[in-house]
């Protein structure tokens, strides 16, 4: 199972990202958002977009690593991976994300205490 996790920067912006169980980060969310609420929001509209394998790009890295990311309806970047030494490692993690990330709980550690919700 994965989980969304939401921390807030520095300065001031909000950030995602889904983990797997064993808290390895599977998707960075695309940019720092103003408000919480836009942060929930890049979230849904993850969890409405990973489902089509449509929506996904591979990309090269100039080291040569491969790497993806989730596009929105209109194009635009929700979310990024890491970056993989092989394609067999990317090609798992984007089924993981597919499979998981539609009903991943949300861990907001911008309260006092964290918990998975």
């Amino acid at each position: 199972m994965a989980y969304f996790e939401i921390t807030k920067r520095p300065n001031g912006e909000f950030w995602f990202v889904l983990r797997n169980t064993g808290e390895k980060i599977l998707l960075n969310g695309e940019g720092g958002y103003r408000t919480k609420d836009n942060c929930k929001k890049g979230i849904e509209s993850v969890r409405r977009n990973c489902s089509d394998p449509s929506k996904f790009e591979i990309h090269s890295a100039p080291s040569g690593r491969t790497y993806f990311i989730l596009k929105s309806v209109n194009g635009r970047v929700l979310a990024r991976s890491e970056h993989f030494m092989d394609d067999s490692s990317r090609e798992t993690t984007m089924r993981t994300v597919r499979k998981n990330a539609p009903q991943a709980k949300l861990n907001d550690l911008t309260r006092g205490h964290a918990r998975i919700r």
